[in-house]
């Protein structure tokens, strides 16, 4: 309600108390005894006029908090909207920093054939490749893998995320790549998205021994899907294809689905048949 309309009204009802008061007495004591009559008709007019005042300006007053309480609720929500945006970004570039140190830890010890597993809080051997890949030759094994920070978070802001992916070639250098890289995106919810095929390897393309190829993946949330309490759990990676020695002598296959966890920022090797197959019903693999 406007503020001109209270000051409009108290001030009629003024008036007209300054009206009523000097046009004739507002009391007789002649009426001793009887305390009511002591009041006179414009009196009680008076009175009434008054209280009249009293409640408009009770209700102005109320009606101002009112208008300053959702003020400084308006104020407070969207600085705790900007002070989240922040800590999003300060927490992010944390993230950002830690993924480049231990990326750099575990590319160090992939160059001695090692993992560094920080949920166990051990180190291990690769796996054995001969359980993982066909070779056609027996000599040397090549290890195409997504180490544990293999793939980092690099930004993320409303509903895109930009993932940079590194995929190292380890016991050899290695080339010929023909490998098809499927993603798929899991969700708090328990829905599982195929999102597309993703062209990682570029033609003539060649990782040398202990090194990786890197690339940038952005991921934009489906806009199809009421997200209001959804958010993306996990990003699967799905390898599959051939490639060689730098020779081109040797040859690979690599059937490998690999899976990066947002919340800790981890990635892993999925060897549970029951969830690889979850995941690769979704895929459309083209004949």
């Amino acid at each position: 309600m406007p503020n001109i309309f209270f000051i409009i009204l108290i001030s009629f009802f003024t008036l007209c108390i300054s009206f009523v008061s000097v046009k004739g007495t507002l009391s007789d004591l002649k009426y001793k005894k009887k305390w009511w009559k002591i009041i006179t008709k414009r009196g009680w007019i008076a009175i009434v006029f008054t209280f009249f005042v009293i409640m408009l300006l009770v209700l102005q007053n109320y009606l101002s908090e009112k208008i300053n309480y959702k003020k400084d609720e308006a104020l407070r929500k969207e600085k705790e909207k900007s002070d989240s945006i922040v800590t999003n970004r300060i927490k992010a570039g944390v993230d950002s920093n830690r993924q480049i140190l231990f990326g750099d830890i575990s590319k160090a010890f992939a160059q001695q054939g090692l993992i560094l597993d920080t949920l166990k809080k051990e180190i291990k051997r690769l796996p054995d490749t001969s359980k993982m890949f066909t070779v056609f030759n027996d000599d040397v094994v090549i290890n195409l893998e997504i180490p544990e920070y293999g793939i980092k978070l690099v930004y993320l802001e409303n509903d895109t995320f930009d993932f940079e992916i590194s995929v190292f070639s380890l016991g050899a250098s290695s080339t010929n790549f023909a490998i098809k890289t499927y993603t798929v995106c899991s969700y708090n919810n328990g829905l599982n998205e195929y999102i597309g095929e993703m062209h990682f390897f570029p033609k003539g393309s060649h990782i040398f021994q202990n090194n990786a190829l890197k690339e940038n993946y952005t991921f934009a949330f489906n806009q199809k899907i009421n997200h209001a309490n959804i958010v993306l759990k996990s990003l699967y990676l799905y390898l599959k294809g051939n490639y060689s020695d730098l020779k081109g002598k040797k040859y690979f296959h690599i059937d490998k689905l690999f899976k990066f966890i947002i919340e800790k920022r981890y990635t892993e090797t999925v060897f549970n048949p029951e969830e690889k197959k979850r995941i690769l019903t979704l895929i459309p693999f083209s004949k």
